[in-house]
């Protein structure tokens, strides 16, 4: 395994401060490579990505009583979402 997607660390971020990274600027041929790769697989898996996010997100917003275990090892979501509206206005 070269990596892993800790959907529990997601951060949201305003649109307007993403880019999109051209990959062929990275010099290192190695990372590069790792990048593309990680990339391919994200797409690849992108359904199963976006639902896992939303159920964690539904267990933190809607259920949090009971997904107690979860949410703490979870970072603090709703503030997150709350500054990354402050920042887009």
């Amino acid at each position: 395994m070269l990596a892993v997607l800790n959907i529990n660390n997601m951060i949201p971020v305003p649109a307007s401060k993403c880019c999109i990274l051209d990959l062929i600027q990275v010099k290192d041929i190695n990372y590069r490579n790792l990048l593309q790769r990680e990339h391919l697989l994200c797409r690849r898996k992108k359904k199963l990505i976006f639902k896992n996010a939303a159920l964690l997100r539904r267990f933190i917003f809607d259920e949090p009583e009971t997904h107690e275990n979860i949410r703490r090892y979870c970072c603090d979501l709703r503030a997150l979402e709350g500054y990354c509206k402050n920042i887009e206005q």
